[in-house]
């Protein structure tokens, strides 16, 4: 009989040579049997393929799934299709968890049955890892203490405060997770947020434990920290997904999205300077998105 397994580990893979042994290692190492892990090899050019098919021929709980690029929301949703766990946990291919973090995890899930659970984040700066410390209580939430303390900044409050959409940190359960992620080769800045956004709404349970075991790398060659400029389209896609997959008359859900589309925007303008153009072409475009 084939042995359950609670939770899948899902880690995209793309251009992390340098740390994707760490990332992998930093879950085998743990001291938890019930996992599997999943890395998902988005046509990734360097010798990530090689380094996560010698992995997975040691190990009989990794699979490699090789394939073409078409960026990180779709890889992590390729992932989770194939997860037979009960549980999603994500990690970026060039990030690791600490020692401890899945054996917590499933004696959290054991204890409450929860959801999701968000654990701590460490995050790098200059090369010094600094504690990320959330605003939100620490405890169980129930659907009626969601409502109440995460709802009002679920998308965004009006002090700009929200609650942290990143989906590492997180551990969803696969049947919340799947049907709310967001999968488009255009979106790979906000895919996050379109799939958290939904998750939280449509959890009956969540709990934040007071443990610090994601690493979040500050790799300069990462999407999100390269500058670079942003397309136009991907505010367009998050906010017709968050809108088909919670009810946005619900709450105050409308005016939150409608700041977080007007924080996205400049973003994006902004963004459009780092293009090789002249500044009346540059001036031009930005004009006729608006």
């Amino acid at each position: 009989m084939e042995e359950k397994i609670l939770i899948s580990v899902i880690i995209p893979v793309y251009k992390v040579e340098k740390y994707i042994e760490k990332c992998i290692f930093s879950v085998l190492n743990q001291d938890f049997s019930s996992l599997e892990i999943i890395l998902v090899d988005d046509g990734s050019p360097d010798t990530c393929p090689n380094i996560c098919d010698s992995i997975a021929k040691e190990n009989d709980n990794v699979k490699v799934i090789h394939k073409a690029n078409e960026g990180v929301s779709i890889a992590r949703k390729t992932g989770v299709k194939a997860a037979k766990g009960e549980y999603i946990l994500c990690i970026d291919g060039d990030d690791w968890i600490g020692t401890g973090c899945l054996k917590d995890i499933a004696d959290c899930i054991a204890k409450t049955e929860a959801d999701i659970i968000c654990y701590g984040s460490y995050y790098e700066k200059g090369g010094t890892f600094y504690r990320y410390k959330t605003n939100y209580r620490i405890g169980v939430y129930e659907k009626e203490n969601i409502i109440k303390e995460i709802y009002p900044s679920l998308i965004q409050k009006e002090d700009a405060s929200y609650f942290a959409p990143n989906i590492w940190g997180k551990v969803i359960k696969k049947n919340l997770l799947l049907p709310n992620m967001i999968a488009d080769s255009r979106c790979n800045i906000g895919e996050d947020f379109a799939c958290i956004v939904p998750c939280i709404y449509n959890s009956d349970k969540i709990v934040i434990i007071d443990k610090y075991y994601y690493f979040y790398r500050s790799n300069n060659q990462s999407v999100t920290k390269k500058r670079h400029e942003i397309g136009w389209e991907w505010s367009k896609i998050v906010k017709k997904h968050v809108e088909e997959h919670i009810n946005i008359e619900d709450y105050n859900f409308k005016d939150q999205l409608n700041r977080k589309i007007v924080h996205d925007l400049f973003s994006i303008i902004k963004s459009q300077f780092y293009c090789a153009d002249s500044y009346q072409n540059i001036k031009r475009i930005i004009e006729k998105n608006i």
